[in-house]
């Protein structure tokens, strides 16, 4: 089981992606409250079922199962989704950054993701000029909150915010 240490912003400024390919995620939730969210996605030509759960501040386990394309086409017959979103890996690196562009429903979001390796690190990081206001904590910064709005409710929240 792995763990995941994140923060997540809003973006001010597009950064350069002339040069990167986006790796295309399709999800779904099977179940997700406040603390545990059970998922499945396609990332590219990949699927997985994944448990999450929240551990304390920042922090959340990750398990991952890989599956095949016949049991993800049987479990969106179930489950709450699609989302649908672009995803940039910006920076490899410690920490790692990503951005995701979200498709369909949830188009106009944009977010960028920072993984960090200690809680430490994510509480003294320094996000770049680019980077817009910090959205840790926003129902936005959720996939499994986002799965459970409707068209009204997410504009109104990506207003707001």
């Amino acid at each position: 089981m792995e763990q995941e240490i994140e923060r997540k912003w809003r973006v001010r400024t597009m950064p350069d992606l002339t040069d990167l390919k986006p790796l295309q995620d399709e999800r779904y939730y099977l179940f997700a409250d406040d603390t545990v969210s059970l998922r499945f996605q396609k990332r590219g030509d990949r699927y997985e079922l994944e448990r999450m759960e929240a551990i304390g501040e920042l922090t959340r386990t990750q398990a991952k199962l890989v599956i095949g394309a016949k049991e993800f086409e049987a479990l969106k017959k179930v489950a709450k989704g699609p989302l649908v979103r672009d995803s940039y890996l910006i920076h490899l690196a410690d920490p790692q950054i990503t951005l995701k562009v979200y498709r369909g429903l949830f188009a106009g979001l944009m977010r960028i993701e920072v993984e960090f390796t200690s809680v430490e690190q994510a509480k003294n990081f320094t996000p770049p000029d680019w980077f817009g206001d910090e959205m840790t904590e926003s129902p936005l910064s959720f996939d499994s909150k986002l799965v459970n709005m409707d068209r009204e409710e997410f504009r109104a929240l990506l207003e707001r915010q």
